[in-house]
């Protein structure tokens, strides 16, 4: 059946373009190098994906540089 002849589309219906929990956060937040498996947590009947991210913006308050490898290598 075609998405347009639906029954299920209404006025509120959103296209979720970017399918992946990953993607739709490294858009919108691309200066956060995220973690490899984003996760589901059930709160009061709602689903919520929880993402782990680390800054990697030059200016962030009270941020130092490292030098450790593992950081960068295991969010790619």
């Amino acid at each position: 059946m075609s998405i347009v002849l639906s029954a299920y589309l209404s006025p509120q219906s959103r296209i979720q373009l970017w399918r992946s929990v990953q993607q739709s956060v490294a858009r919108t937040a691309p200066f956060l190098a995220l973690d490899r498996d984003p996760y589901l947590v059930i709160d009061q009947g709602r689903l919520f994906w929880i993402e782990d991210a680390y800054t990697l913006a030059d200016g962030f308050p009270y941020s130092e540089p490292t030098e450790d490898a593992s950081a960068t290598s295991a969010i790619r």
